[in-house]
């Protein structure tokens, strides 16, 4: 994974429900992703409900696509439109308080 922005997608392989993000940064945006649900505290009480019940090893981290970071939220929502995520329950309208302190320092 690298620093670019772009789309993501979170899979759980037993059940193949979704979770579809936007990040300025793959790397630091699954590390957090890692970091919150490992300790039980995901903001998305779905996504941790599920981890704690399947583990680590069934989720699968992708890229759906690199973009510039104008477009992240649109691209977003297209794909959270398109793919139907159960994660995901509604398209998200800001980025979080991490996201936006490294989009800054772009």
């Amino acid at each position: 994974m690298n620093k670019k922005s772009g789309v993501y997608l979170i899979t759980n392989k037993t059940n193949n429900k979704k979770y579809v993000g936007a990040t300025v940064n793959f790397a630091a945006r699954w590390s957090m992703h890692l970091f919150d649900l490992k300790r039980g505290k995901h903001a998305n009480k779905h996504l941790q409900k599920a981890w704690s019940e399947h583990g680590q090893d069934s989720f699968i981290f992708s890229v759906l696509e690199e973009c510039d970071k104008n477009l992240l939220l649109e691209r977003e929502r297209y794909y959270i439109q398109t793919l139907k995520p159960e994660y995901n329950f509604k398209t998200r309208l800001f980025m979080t308080p991490y996201e936006l302190s490294i989009w800054s320092k772009l």
